[in-house]
């Protein structure tokens, strides 16, 4: 885990910084830069005025006036150190969204192009909740720390000549007195981000239970079952052991800095000790200790900055190697732009499959063929293998073994192409908080529906009639993180779906995944007696518990435990009297 940090992670992120800085941002930051040698002419300018106070009770006029030059250079100074500084969280601020777009930018380009297998190790998907709850925070201290950083470092040189005009000793005693606070903030950090990665699990599982209450649809469950008492006792359990490892880690980060702090002002204690026994000699005035504490002071807290951004920026190149990690996962294969297919034929030979972690196959010797323009329905107990077989047809995942082939195309090879040839009316669809009409345009994907598409589709899916209901008719929000907007019931949003898909005219084949199980009774039937219009010439591949629907379908597959076990029309399949006129007698037994 503690692998070595790649300085480009350093670079990647300087980089993006400058990058997203106007041109007005970086003479902005120029300025703040020069500001840097401020306290320097401070301390030069209060020990000149100092030694002029000194003299004027006895001195004249020209004295006076010098003084109170002097007292108006150091306010004016203090002003503009004050205004530049602003100016400068004002520049930090733009850049940290600037950046914070592009990362977030970046993150979903790669989630929309990387294989779902590599996402679904615990590994990757762990690294990836993380980054998304901490990244953003991390690009933040890094672009602020980068700023107050290279001030820092300006400071603290430009007070090395003026302590050491005083006593190089002195200058010595003052930076070297602040090295141990860097080690233990670098320490700090690293251990802040490895407690972090080790609490992942925990944290994963504390989170998915506050979910459960914070989302209606689990809540209602939560509610009615009454399992608040049980489900809260569980996030305090891990709340105890999430905390035990933090408040350790809070005491020891406790511990390091109070030590760290006593070396600091102990540092600028020796120094002032010098300076007053060089006084008692006779070797320095009064102005010298003026400039010593005063230099001494600004220059620990330069070094106490630059310390501090430098241990974050530790651990923030650990979130930008882990980053760079993500950016680097493997992509599907065969991403293309190519012509739409005009064929569906399907061939699946051999197929075999098992998810990973999983002691049994999920498809084990699998070998299908559909013709263009064909019906088919797959159905089989659950576990039997039908959602995972379209997930192979979607490129989801590759085989382990055999072929999974569309319009002569090997599918793991281009997936980009076979799904722009597939719509699908997923079982688990989305609900998107967009407005009625963008929930059924995005089924085109990048291409622009009009609003006629749109109307059509609805009209397919009988979801027409819902969206006319609405207070703004397609233009109503739906969902529930908007005030008014309006929410649906599940049918409801399962029409929205279904006509998401059907705005894909020029899919050649079509998916329906358990497609009726949200709808009504009277919907459903809709559905059935409009299914040849809708199907027209496309190649049809049902997935439904409902063996109702099967009579739609020319030819029936029937799986179990990964195989094919029967395959046939209707009728043929009754008279084998196998498993599925088990399954359909069992179904039919309910309604009479």
């Amino acid at each position: 885990m503690k692998g070595r940090i790649k300085n480009s992670t350093v670079v990647k992120c300087l980089k993006m910084v400058w990058s997203a800085a106007s041109l007005r941002d970086k003479l902005s930051l120029t300025l703040v830069f020069v500001t840097a040698f401020a306290p320097s002419a401070v301390v030069l300018l209060e020990k000149t005025l100092f030694q002029k106070a000194r003299l004027l009770p006895e001195g004249n006029s020209v004295t006076l006036r010098t003084a109170l030059l002097l007292a108006v250079a150091i306010g004016v100074v203090t002003l503009l150190i004050n205004i530049i500084n602003n100016i400068s969280s004002y520049v930090a601020g733009k850049l940290q969204i600037s950046v914070r777009t592009r990362i977030t930018g970046e993150m979903l380009d790669k989630l929309t192009t990387v294989e779902l297998k590599t996402l679904e190790k615990p590994d990757v998907y762990e690294k990836l909740r993380l980054l998304s709850g901490t990244l953003d925070l991390q690009i933040r201290r890094s672009i602020d720390g980068i700023v107050k950083s290279v001030v820092a470092v300006i400071t603290a040189m430009s007070l090395v000549p003026v302590l050491a005009a005083e006593d190089l000793l002195i200058a010595a005693i003052v930076a070297l007195s602040s090295v141990p606070l860097f080690f233990f903030m670098k320490k700090q950090s690293l251990d802040e981000y490895y407690t972090s990665q080790y609490d992942a699990k925990e944290d994963a599982q504390q989170f998915y239970l506050y979910r459960c209450f914070n989302r209606p649809e689990r809540l209602r469950e939560v509610q009615v079952g009454l399992l608040g008492g049980y489900l809260r006792s569980l996030w305090r359990a891990l709340s105890e052991i999430l905390n035990a490892r933090r408040f350790a880690l809070n005491r020891h980060m406790l511990l390091n800095t109070v030590f760290a702090n006593i070396t600091r002002y102990f540092g600028v204690g020796v120094a002032l000790i010098l300076c007053v026994l060089r006084i008692s000699n006779g070797q320095s005035d009064v102005s010298a200790f003026v400039v010593v504490y005063t230099a001494s002071v600004s220059m620990q807290d330069a070094l106490t900055t630059l310390f501090s951004n430098i241990s974050s920026m530790v651990m923030t190149k650990r979130y930008m190697q882990d980053f760079d990690d993500l950016l680097s996962l493997s992509d599907e294969p065969g991403r293309e732009n190519e012509v739409l297919l005009k064929s569906a034929d399907i061939s699946i030979k051999n197929l075999k499959f098992t998810y990973p972690g999983a002691e049994r196959a999920a498809l084990n010797g699998i070998s299908l063929e559909i013709k263009q323009g064909e019906k088919i329905a797959i159905v089989g107990k659950n576990g039997s293998g039908k959602s995972t077989l379209i997930s192979l047809l979607c490129g989801f995942y590759p085989p382990d073994e055999g072929s999974v082939k569309f319009a002569g195309r090997e599918v793991s090879e281009h997936p980009d192409l076979v799904r722009q040839a597939i719509c699908v009316v997923a079982q688990n669809f989305n609900r998107f908080e967009l407005t009625a009409a963008e929930n059924i345009a995005i089924g085109k994907g990048d291409r622009n529906a009009s609003i006629e598409e749109i109307r059509r589709a609805a009209k397919k899916s009988c979801a027409d009639t819902v969206i006319e209901a609405l207070p703004n008719g397609y233009e109503t929000h739906l969902g529930t993180i908007e005030e008014g907007v309006a929410n649906l019931s599940g049918g409801q949003w399962q029409k929205i779906a279904y006509a998401r898909s059907l705005i894909k005219e020029e899919s050649v084949c079509m998916v329906l995944d358990e497609q009726t199980a949200a709808l009504d009774a009277i919907s459903e039937a809709v559905f059935y007696k409009d299914f040849a219009e809708i199907a027209q010439d496309k190649t049809v591949i049902m997935i439904s518990h409902r063996l109702g629907a099967t009579k739609l379908c020319s030819r029936i597959i029937v799986l179990d435990d990964g195989k094919i076990v029967e395959e046939g029309s209707h009728n043929e399949l009754m008279a084998n009297n196998g498993l599925y006129a088990e399954m359909f007698h069992s179904q039919a037994g309910l309604y009479l």
